[in-house]
């Protein structure tokens, strides 16, 4: 497989130790709040544990999500995570959007769902963009 997605616990246990041991890349996602984004710094300090002391090959990338851009609160939570991050901080940003929870009720693909919803539309491109930057580090 070029990809392989292991979608792991919060929480950094056993299984989650394990997986960014033996990952190429590690996607931190947070929410554009400030409790989310308050522990983007912890986790991006294990990843740089394991690096240092198991997996000098992952590399650790920050996703951006439930932003509102109307939101001003949303603004300066993105602004310091662009300031404190600039290096692994995705260009794609996937923004709050309300058929996003409409297909998680249904259980179904957001871009299934609706196709030209926001948040489907840029989870695409969030792929595209993954796949261009693994590419270029082959």
């Amino acid at each position: 497989f070029d990809y392989i997605i292991i979608d792991t616990p919060p929480s950094i246990e056993f299984f989650t130790i394990n997986a960014l041991t033996t990952s190429d890349l590690a996607i931190v996602p947070t929410q554009c709040d400030y409790l989310s984004t308050h522990g983007v710094d912890q986790v991006l300090n294990i990843i740089d544990l394991i690096r240092r002391k198991t997996n000098p090959v992952i590399k650790a990338r920050v996703l951006v999500t439930m932003y509102d851009e109307a939101a001003t609160a949303s603004r300066m939570i993105f602004t310091k995570l662009k300031n404190l991050h600039p290096e692994r901080l995705y260009q794609t940003i996937i923004p709050r959007d309300e058929r996003l929870r409409e297909a998680q009720i249904m259980s179904m693909p957001v871009i299934n769902y609706d196709q030209k919803s926001i948040s489907g539309l840029e989870y695409m491109a969030l792929a595209r963009e993954i796949i261009g930057t693994s590419s270029r580090n082959r």
